[in-house]
């Protein structure tokens, strides 16, 4: 599965412990504790509360109060995604909004376009107050430039962070390996 030495040698360490536990004096010991602890407990009440299949928490009148409420929250929110969902299909805003967002370049392209009319507008309100050679204004004529200039290469970010050496070393990570060998 991963390709890690680490996890290799740790699955390695485990099947030695747990090869070697099994004839050991330990195992001896516990499991003689274990047998003294189930004489003791034999027929006993705390037992068969601690064993038992029923929850004694699920069957307190608190767990049952909000159970109940958490159940009625959540088909409360169901209804409502619901309702506003089909009211959404015939909405000109939700439609503008899924178009904006609709794949990753245009979420890139709608935060560019909103960051460059950011920029813009501080240069608008740093000019009317006076503020020719302030930091921001400095700064959003820096971003406003940076903007115009890679708006129209957009398209080629897919292309550069996926042939990215770092993109690729961290999607490696959490990457599974589907086959060849197993990693235990």
């Amino acid at each position: 599965m991963y390709n890690s030495f680490v996890i290799r040698n740790l699955a390695k360490l485990w099947d030695f412990l747990t090869i070697n536990y099994e004839g050991s004096l330990v195992k001896r010991f516990v499991d003689g504790i274990k047998r003294i602890v189930e004489l003791l407990f034999k027929g006993s009440i705390i037992k068969e509360i601690f064993k038992s299949e029923d929850s004694i928490i699920e069957k307190s009148i608190f767990y049952r109060i909000y159970s109940f409420k958490v159940d009625l929250i959540s088909k409360v929110l169901k209804y409502s995604n619901q309702y506003i969902k089909k009211i959404s299909e015939n909405s000109g805003v939700s439609k503008n909004v899924r178009s904006l967002f609709k794949s990753d370049m245009e979420i890139i392209r709608t935060m560019m376009v909103f960051f460059l009319f950011f920029g813009v507008g501080v240069i608008g309100i740093n000019f009317t107050k006076g503020y020719f050679l302030a930091i921001s204004t400095i700064m959003s004529i820096c971003l406003v430039v940076f903007i115009l200039v890679n708006l129209g290469g957009i398209e080629n970010y897919g292309n550069v962070l996926n042939n990215s050496f770092i993109i690729k070393f961290i999607k490696g990570i959490f990457t599974v390996d589907e086959g060849g060998n197993n990693w235990w």
